[in-house]
């Protein structure tokens, strides 16, 4: 039984494996990590420039980020992210070099569940808040009574629906990535915005 087990999933297995991704895609994932670093800057940057938004009546300077646009980045980021790492393998040469390797099915999806679905919100709050500490540092060096960068817009009840629906498109982008390897995004955006928009019409015919 235990023979059985370690079989289809082994620790052992499942962490050579997730080193072996990290190593192999290496580049890959700097670049993603380039794209957020470089995103999260030109928020920042758009929000301190705005007319008005850091300065109060006291004269001292508070910069208000919205956590509503910082959410929806992180869920466009994540879906690109997701099928990029699921759709790998969309030609011969990599498919064959994926099953030839000695793991499960099950070990090789779980390594990509664990870095698109755990790991990947942990680098974007760590991008996020690096760069706020970076944008904070400047600001302070150029307005001495800065106060601090603060986020707003939503609130804490709030954070478990953007969650649900960041696991509930993660599903869907790892299904489309599987499914259609080829402009994997691009073709799932396109059946998600289908059915949302017939989901909408269904409701106007109802009502």
């Amino acid at each position: 039984m235990v023979t059985g087990v370690n079989n289809i999933f082994s620790w052992s297995r499942f962490g050579k494996l997730f080193c072996k991704d990290i190593v192999e895609n290496k580049k890959m994932y700097l670049l993603g990590l380039l794209l957020t670093f470089g995103v999260q800057m030109i928020v920042f940057c758009w929000y301190i420039i705005s007319s008005g938004n850091y300065k109060d009546m006291n004269g001292s300077y508070d910069v208000r980020v919205d956590k509503e646009l910082l959410y929806m980045i992180w869920l466009t980021l994540s879906c690109v992210f997701t099928t990029m790492v699921f759709s790998r393998a969309d030609n011969k040469a990599k498919l064959i070099s994926e099953i030839m390797l000695p793991a499960s099915v099950l070990e090789k999806y779980a390594v990509k569940w664990v870095v698109c679905v755990l790991l990947f919100p942990v680098v974007y709050v760590g991008v996020v808040e690096m760069v706020r500490l970076m944008s904070y540092m400047m600001l302070c060096g150029v307005y001495p009574n800065m106060q601090a960068i603060e986020f707003c817009g939503i609130n804490e009840s709030e954070v478990s629906l953007w969650i649900c629906s960041y696991i509930f498109l993660q599903a869907i982008y790892m299904w489309g990535g599987v499914v259609m390897p080829r402009l994997s995004f691009l073709k799932t955006s396109g059946l998600v915005i289908t059915f949302i928009l017939l989901f909408a019409i269904e409701l106007n015919f109802i009502e």
